[in-house]
């Protein structure tokens, strides 16, 4: 009997030490670890590719004025022409008679008075709307915010921003880009709209709300506009760069549809 208990209790320990082993095991494999933060998409943020060839650069270097004229832009030019196949005759020709299908830009001129450069979470605590205008507020983006002087070169008043040429931030360290015209990152919109107070509001006009809103520039004219670019780490070549973040290696980039021209004013 006693070798009958002897043998109970011996094979009752090694049955512990298994069962112990055994939860150990699962309690290290299941223990969370840290949690991962969440990332944007690859490519979240960058214009879509026009598919169109850069025929001509033209750089302006920091701390002058870059001269547009004759630029020519337009939905037409947003997307790849296989991207554009889908689009119904009616909605072409709905763009085409608003005039935003094709477009001449008027003419003007641009130079960079600041730079500022931020994470897109301490942005959204400076402005609380933002964050309910985005998806995600994620802490491996920055918003690089450049304030531009704009300068009326033409001989009409320049009343709708979105009149103005559609401007990217460019950089060779930004991934996933083609080459093509209007590559880049675009402009968040979002962010656009917190930085930049309203000249006056929607009520002090019912025919054309619009008008004027943003921008109200007669001929010779000038006035400040912020435009802020959301740059996310998974979208650099070099992501080391990213924590120290240098404006001095982007410009604000424009294109010319028409001749094939970028126009490029670095920072």
């Amino acid at each position: 009997m006693k070798n009958t208990r002897t043998v109970r209790i011996a094979a009752g320990t090694v049955c512990l030490i298994v069962v112990a082993l055994a939860m150990g095991w699962f309690v290290g494999r299941y223990i969370p670890g840290d949690p991962r933060e969440p990332e944007p998409r690859i490519g979240d943020g960058l214009a879509p590719r026009s598919g169109l060839a850069i025929e001509k650069v033209i750089d302006a270097d920091p701390g002058t004025t870059l001269k547009l004229s004759n630029i020519t832009q337009g939905i037409k030019y947003m997307h790849t022409e296989s991207d554009r196949e889908p689009l119904s005759a009616a909605a072409v020709e709905n763009w085409k008679e608003s005039g935003n299908w094709e477009y001449d830009c008027p003419d003007i001129n641009v130079s960079v008075l600041e730079t500022k450069t931020t994470g897109t979470a301490s942005f959204a605590d400076w402005y609380p709307n933002y964050k309910a205008s985005n998806w995600e507020v994620y802490n491996n983006s920055k918003i690089v915010a450049v304030t531009l002087s704009i300068t009326n070169a033409s001989e009409e008043d320049l009343v709708y921003w979105q009149d103005i040429p559609e401007f990217t931030l460019w950089s060779p360290n930004i991934a996933n880009l083609d080459g093509s015209l209007g590559s880049g990152a675009m402009l968040d919109q979002a962010a656009f709209w917190d930085t930049n107070p309203p000249l006056r509001s929607f009520d002090e006009s019912s025919t054309d709300p619009d008008r004027g809103r943003y921008i109200d520039l007669k001929p010779g004219e000038s006035q400040t506009l912020v435009f802020p670019f959301k740059i996310n780490k998974n979208n650099l070549i070099d992501q080391s760069a990213f924590d120290e973040l240098d404006p001095s290696d982007f410009c604000i980039q424009t294109a010319d549809y028409d001749s094939g021209t970028a126009y490029r004013l670095w920072l």
